[in-house]
């Protein structure tokens, strides 16, 4: 049995995406914006939804599958918008329960 050394093996160097780089300090954003970001997302996939349903309730949809996917996408956004909202409930709760 012929056993190869590790070291024998090329390495691949790999980069972190841009957003996954930790920012500079003095650069942060605020969770209250991204907060409010994902609240619009959500307004703005939810108004994609309803107009879409108009459409296709009228029957002047041409993409049955587009409606399909935009109804998942507001989904996925109140999804989003719901567990930001825990993880920030857990987090004030988290510090009242810090002994002063």
């Amino acid at each position: 049995m012929n056993i190869i050394p590790i070291s024998s093996y090329p390495v691949q160097s790999f980069s972190v995406p841009q957003a996954a780089q930790p920012q500079a300090s003095g650069s942060v954003t605020p969770f209250q914006s991204m907060f409010k970001d994902a609240l619009q997302n959500l307004n703005q996939a939810n108004g994609v939804k309803d107009q879409d349903s108009l459409l296709l309730a009228t029957g002047d949809v041409d993409d049955i599958a587009a409606v399909g996917i935009n109804g998942q996408k507001a989904e996925v956004a109140m999804q989003l918008l719901i567990q930001m909202r825990n993880k920030l409930l857990d987090a004030y709760q988290e510090i009242m329960r810090i002994n002063v």
